[in-house]
């Protein structure tokens, strides 16, 4: 039998956040709160027009729900069309550049 190594792992030190990954970090956060503070309607008319609702969404409930659908649009790739169907329903959102839009 081999004896139980005392030593810690290796930890690997994570790289210095670059502007990209902060820029869109802040997007997605802005995201987030607009898109949460939509009325349940507009919620169901963003997701529905960006092809992110799914009927078995229905099953959940509350919060739930709409997180689902922030994944499946982080998943799918999906975030910039989101933004911009959020800003078409949150006037405080209009001219500000969609952060997951190549080159702004």
């Amino acid at each position: 039998m081999c004896p139980l190594s005392l030593r810690s792992p290796a930890i690997v030190p994570e790289e210095p956040p670059t502007s990209d990954n902060l820029a869109f970090a802040a997007g997605r956060r802005k995201l987030i709160v607009h898109f949460f503070r939509l009325a349940t309607l507009s919620k169901y008319q963003v997701a529905m027009s960006v092809a992110l609702y799914d009927e078995s969404d229905d099953a959940m409930e509350g919060q739930a729900r709409w997180a689902k659908v922030f994944e499946r649009a982080e998943q799918s790739q999906k975030l910039s069309a989101l933004w911009t169907a959020v800003a078409s329903m949150d006037n405080s959102l209009a001219g500000e550049p969609n952060p997951f839009t190549p080159g702004t």
